[in-house]
């Protein structure tokens, strides 16, 4: 019988930022997840992308303890992807913990897969992010970030945003889940938000290159005479 009183589970992720392939597998899994607990699965790709990208959360489905959508965020910074993500335990998790196993790849850019399936949650932490995971693209790596003397004095810099890039730089020094709970290093909404009006810029190019080029060789498999340059992306 699922736990109703801490019926949810968290899992974070880290890896090299050149890691695009691992990114796009579990990308792909939370949305597929969620269209399908939001019954918007019937829709095509490109709708369903735009359907997710727009869904806002009601208060009772942000409350909800039977809702099996997966809700957190992304960071981006250039050296590191994080992706926090939580849901409740018994359900799409369960299959997100599966799929991210079986897709890693056999080298060294995945570097740390924090979960512990003993530990569960009373509420969701990012429901307030809604559904379409939150990307935070940040101008420069988080350690150069924390370099800069003026991170430091009084007022320059919102609480919660320092705050969140804190709590990112530790996540990288624990070993499991656990330590992270009980550390304190789980960044709020608020903080997440914060950090992404101070510190953050659009997406580039280059942080989703590889499933680019994957379409371009896609497209040159059914046409050896296309250039990369006819591709439309």
């Amino acid at each position: 019988m699922p736990n109703q009183v801490c019926p949810f589970s968290r899992v974070v992720y880290y890896f090299s930022y050149s890691n695009k392939a691992l990114l796009k597998q579990i990308e792909e899994y939370v949305s597929t997840a969620n269209a399908k607990a939001l019954k918007l699965d019937h829709f095509e790709k490109d709708v369903l992308d735009a359907a997710l990208s727009t869904y806002k959360l009601s208060i009772e489905q942000k409350k909800s303890r039977t809702l099996d959508v997966i809700t957190g965020f992304h960071v981006i910074d250039g050296n590191l992807h994080w992706l926090v993500l939580e849901g409740i335990k018994n359900g799409a998790m369960v299959g997100l913990h599966q799929h991210a196993q079986r897709n890693q790849p056999k080298d060294n850019k995945v570097l740390v897969h924090l979960f512990d399936s003993s530990m569960t949650f009373s509420k969701r932490l990012y429901a307030g992010l809604d559904v379409d995971l939150c990307r935070v693209r940040l101008h420069q790596p988080i350690t150069e970030i924390l370099k800069q003397p003026l991170l430091y004095v009084r007022d320059m810099v919102p609480k919660k945003c320092l705050d969140c890039i804190t709590k990112m730089h530790q996540i990288t020094s624990l070993k499991k889940l656990r330590d992270v709970v009980h550390s304190n290093s789980f960044p709020t909404s608020e903080m997440v938000i914060s950090m992404s009006r101070e510190f953050g810029v659009p997406l580039t190019y280059d942080d989703f290159e590889e499933q680019h080029k994957e379409n371009v060789e896609t497209a040159k498999l059914a046409d050896p005479q296309m250039e990369p340059a006819e591709v439309e992306i």
